[in-house]
């Protein structure tokens, strides 16, 4: 009887996106997934698949987090130029506190350019 899933995948994607954003696709090993994201190899291959199939779900993760905080934001100010101030301070900080340099998807960008298996690329 196969175990139930006993972990939360917001977490894990969450976790496993600020491994790839330092380290980018290439360099993350799926031993390191599983060290951040405390699963076994067996279990990330059956809970995620490939590697790859995992890293487009934490893309895609991203996305949604970027763009409901985005979308959030533009819902409850009404001021542009304060709105466009606060984005781009939440992005310096962030990227600073987390030792982390630019955006994930363009990192992911200019790292697997030459990969026509990539969807939005």
């Amino acid at each position: 009887m196969p175990r139930n899933i006993s972990f939360k995948a917001d977490t894990v994607l969450a976790d496993a996106m600020q491994l790839f954003w330092r380290k980018g696709y290439q360099a993350t090993s799926v031993r390191d997934l599983s060290q951040v994201t405390h699963l076994h190899p067996g279990s990330f291959y059956h809970s995620f698949g490939i590697k790859k199939t995992f890293f487009l779900a934490v893309t895609d993760y991203y996305y949604k987090q970027l763009t409901g905080n985005i979308n959030q934001q533009l819902a409850t100010t009404k001021d542009s130029i304060k709105l466009l101030s606060e984005f781009f301070e939440k992005i310096v900080i962030d990227t600073d506190s987390a030792n982390i340099r630019g955006c994930l998807l363009v990192n992911t960008l200019l790292e697997m350019s030459q990969d026509a298996n990539v969807p939005w690329i």
